[in-house]
């Protein structure tokens, strides 16, 4: 029914790690095989499937962990137990400010404006789809077009208010208005996209 806010994702390591580059890390990983995992907030999630489209592009292999959300995740990688980790950088960013983590690169298709300094995966000469995290509302598929207009309508108004773009904006997401065609247009796009990744992957919903 309508596209809400958009956010970057990036690849990050502990601080103590002595990786300081994504390259150091695809070297790393290959040389160190049975340790090279990434976790993510749940098995399924496109951080799961980045990882599993670097490792494609790379021929590096990696093991996916998921955990049961984003602050497991956190958890682990801050104490280093585990060596990398996908995630929305505005659940990172304080850590990296406070020296607790490192990121690495992000996957959009242009740096991301809280992380001006950091690269993108395309930037560094990987030749993988770029990707966004994104939110939409959907409502059940009966609903008459026009009670789909008005609430999409009210939605776009609620995303030009100040203070919700400015709550958003502190939680690293970008606030995105659409119709629902081009919700419904991105919806598929990314079903085909994230296809073979989603195949290499062997997960299932199931």
């Amino acid at each position: 029914m309508a596209k809400l806010p958009t956010w970057e994702l990036g690849l990050a390591v502990p601080a103590s790690s002595p990786v300081r580059s994504l390259q150091d890390f695809l070297a790393w990983a290959k040389a160190h095989p049975t340790a090279a995992f990434y976790g993510t907030p749940s098995a399924g999630s496109i951080q799961h499937f980045l990882g599993v489209s670097l490792s494609q592009t790379t021929g590096v292999r990696m093991e996916h962990i998921g955990y049961k959300g984003a602050a497991e995740v956190i958890t682990a990688l801050v104490g280093a137990q585990i060596p990398a980790a996908i995630l929305n950088i505005g659940e990172m960013l304080n850590l990296q400010q406070a020296g607790k983590v490192r990121i690495l690169a992000t996957f959009g298709s242009q740096r991301a404006a809280e992380l001006p300094d950091v690269p993108t995966a395309a930037e560094l000469g990987l030749r993988m789809d770029t990707a966004q995290g994104w939110g939409g509302i959907y409502a059940p598929a009966r609903t008459p077009d026009a009670r789909i207009a008005r609430l999409n309508a009210a939605i776009v108004r609620a995303l030009k208010e100040p203070d919700v773009r400015a709550k958003l904006a502190q939680m690293g997401m970008t606030p995105v208005d659409s119709t629902p065609r081009q919700l419904d247009e991105q919806g598929r796009r990314e079903l085909e996209q994230w296809r073979q990744a989603v195949q290499a992957s062997g997960f299932s919903a199931d």
